[in-house]
């Protein structure tokens, strides 16, 4: 991006909890002016690769800089509206525990592991597999990783909470899928036909 070019407001989402600085930044997209120019700056990784998402799917203008201090700078162009489909035939399992069912624990995390081995078998694969809270640490298991894995290879979208992952820190050791927030969540479930696990 031009560095010339005149930055109108400096938006400062720093210290705000995911997903709130998606949607600062959001909100303050949609009312800009087309052609102007504007600065985010943020302290948290997850929510840079959150607001990184949001502009690469609308086709939005920008530059990531990060300083020696870990803070992080984002430069907008307003160069498109956001235009979101509302149709969806489609269906998501939804993941929100490390187990299956309210039994024996260990018997839950080993049903859990086989059911999500087996998705690759169904005559229709859903369209996303999001995890929510401890469920995010299966992510971490490279048998489970390497199932989905594949089923990203297939068209799968796998999307896992970036608050959860910061929670348990286990964030570094992901390598699939894609970190997501409650905003798009919410977004993912109103859309979608959800089956709970």
């Amino acid at each position: 991006m031009d560095s010339c070019k005149i930055v109108k407001d400096t938006i400062n989402v720093q210290g705000m909890l995911c997903p709130k600085p998606l949607i600062v930044v959001k909100n303050y997209y949609e009312k800009a002016e087309i052609g102007t120019y504007f600065l985010v700056t943020l302290d948290s990784e997850i929510s840079v690769l959150n607001v990184e998402r949001y502009l690469k799917n609308i086709g939005a203008v920008y530059e990531i800089e990060e300083d020696n201090s870990g803070l992080f700078s984002i430069f907008v162009e307003v160069n498109k509206k956001s235009v979101q489909s509302e149709n969806s035939d489609g269906y998501l399992f939804y993941i929100a525990s490390d187990k299956m069912g309210d039994g024996d624990p260990d018997l839950g995390k080993m049903l859990l592991k086989t059911f999500i081995t087996q998705i690759k078998n169904l005559q229709q694969l859903p369209e996303k597999v999001i995890f929510l809270n401890s469920a995010v640490l299966l992510l971490t298991n490279s048998i489970i990783s390497d199932e989905l894995k594949e089923l990203e290879s297939k068209g799968v979208e796998i999307y896992f909470c970036g608050t959860c992952s910061e929670y348990y820190s286990v964030t570094s050791e992901i390598s699939v899928g894609k970190v997501s927030n409650m905003l798009e969540i919410m977004e993912f479930l109103r859309k979608s036909r959800v089956v709970r696990i």
